[in-house]
């Protein structure tokens, strides 16, 4: 997404259910090529859920940049 310089800060993914479920805040993330993670007030978020040793997207969603 953002090419060979992204650059995350320290909350950018959050862990939860001892890492079976991982958070993307990517308002966190930070690119050299103006990538555009956020519109408005509204950033990208996803959800990613562990099954089978996998990660799977479950959600993706724009929600507030806080």
């Amino acid at each position: 997404m953002c090419g060979n310089a992204a650059r995350a800060a320290h909350y950018f993914a959050t862990y939860f259910d001892n890492s079976r479920l991982i958070k993307l805040h990517f308002e966190h993330l930070h690119c050299d090529e103006h990538a555009q993670f956020c519109r408005g007030t509204s950033c990208l978020r996803q959800e990613y859920i562990s099954t089978g040793g996998h990660y799977q997207l479950m959600r993706s969603y724009y929600g507030r940049d806080d």
